[in-house]
């Protein structure tokens, strides 16, 4: 036995299937635009990092060449 569906019945599965769609792009979207987000986060602190790590080897090595007095860097 077929199921046969009135033409109202049809377009409300269409619109219900449509707005559906609508609502996992844009879920899609906002999970895209939050991982390229945590990606720039995640590359700005390893930079930050390594910045830090390099002025920490720029003074000990000023602090080798004398007795000059300089900030700590924590």
């Amino acid at each position: 036995m077929k199921n046969i569906l009135s033409q109202s019945e049809q377009e409300l599965i269409n619109k219900f299937d449509s707005e559906l769609l609508g609502l996992l792009r844009a879920d899609l979207k906002q999970y895209r635009e939050k991982r390229q987000t945590n990606l720039i986060d995640f590359t700005t602190r390893r930079y930050d990092l390594e910045l830090l790590s390099i002025l920490k080897q720029e003074i000990s090595a000023f602090r080798s060449l004398g007795n000059a007095t300089l900030a700590k860097v924590v």
